[in-house]
């Protein structure tokens, strides 16, 4: 398949006015949709907080393993939009590649960049804590990525490779503890994971109109999250756990919100801001499963959902 090339002239349109660097910056902040990125982070804490309780992670490897996933998040988000640079020259002609901002080339090769960045913190952190965890699970969510935007991602199966991307990165927090994860570990992951599934499943429509079968396996998978975080506060002693359950309640009820949203309007130009705000949930439900297990500490991931939903304000960017 030949790379769109667009003339002049379109590149002019899109974005007149603009001096090169800004155009570049701001291009750049599409590809990688950065108003997400703290959700990265935010899985890997959650997966090191539940390995490591009742003791803190250490900090250093923590932030090793942080900046893996970022640049892991990064790279699947540039490789995403290089793979579906041709389909998104008819459908999303004003994205970075299309538009002629970013060419395909630099695309490809910042994204594989990233990618191996993460890989390669991910490696630093395994030789420092004496055990290959931390490598193995980057690079699992590494191949994951390849094999989701180069192939999964227009089968059925493409919501499942997603969903193990991001349960996969709860577990790259986990490998902290040099031990496989716990068994709150595997479900908090596992939850996330299926939560995620659920939202792509959804945003594969997001330049049609979402049918109301994905609707409804969306909004039931949203309950995945919010169910085992009740479980473990009603089957533990925990001082934040009415905390937790309140966080959750506003979880549900804006969950609610956004699909009632979609059910009325299921095409459109509002729906992949549904979809980005569904996406923008993500730390609130880890902020929900870390404080069911570690207590009040883990609403401090809190401080990244206020990041991302700055962020997010701008109008310019874009989550799906």
């Amino acid at each position: 398949m030949s790379d769109f090339k667009p003339n002049d002239r379109s590149r002019n349109i899109a974005h007149p006015g603009h001096p090169r660097l800004g155009v570049r910056l701001v291009a750049f902040a599409q590809i990688t949709r950065i108003g997400l990125v703290p959700s990265a982070p935010s899985n890997v804490i959650l997966g090191a907080l539940i390995a490591t309780s009742p003791n803190w992670p250490t900090l250093l490897p923590l932030c090793g393993v942080c900046l893996a996933s970022i640049f892991l998040y990064l790279g699947g988000m540039v490789l995403n939009d290089w793979f579906d640079r041709n389909t998104d020259a008819l459908e999303r002609p004003e994205r970075p590649i299309p538009s002629g901002r970013i060419s395909p080339k630099a695309a490809l090769v910042t994204g594989l960049l990233f990618l191996m960045a993460g890989i390669g913190l991910a490696f630093v952190v395994s030789l420092a804590l004496g055990c290959p965890l931390a490598a193995s699970y980057a690079l699992l969510i590494s191949l994951l990525v390849l094999g989701y935007n180069g192939w999964a991602k227009t089968t059925p199966v493409g919501p499942l490779f997603m969903g193990a991307c991001r349960a996969m990165n709860v577990l790259l927090g986990s490998a902290l503890a040099c031990s496989l994860p716990n068994a709150f570990g595997i479900f908090a992951s596992l939850a996330v994971g299926v939560y995620i599934a659920g939202v792509t499943t959804v945003a594969r429509y997001e330049t049609e109109t979402v049918p109301m079968w994905a609707i409804r396996l969306g909004k039931l998978a949203a309950l995945a999250p919010v169910t085992v975080a009740f479980i473990v506060v009603f089957a533990t002693e925990t001082p934040a756990g009415p905390w937790t359950i309140l966080l959750a309640g506003f979880v549900i009820v804006a969950q609610s919100q956004i699909f009632d949203s979609l059910v009325r309007e299921p095409s459109g130009p509002q729906v992949p801001r549904h979809i980005g705000a569904l996406l923008g949930q993500l730390i609130r439900i880890d902020a929900v499963l870390a404080s069911a297990w570690v207590g009040f500490s883990g609403f401090g991931l809190l401080g990244l959902w206020l990041v991302a939903r700055f962020l997010r304000r701008f109008k310019a960017l874009y989550s799906s």
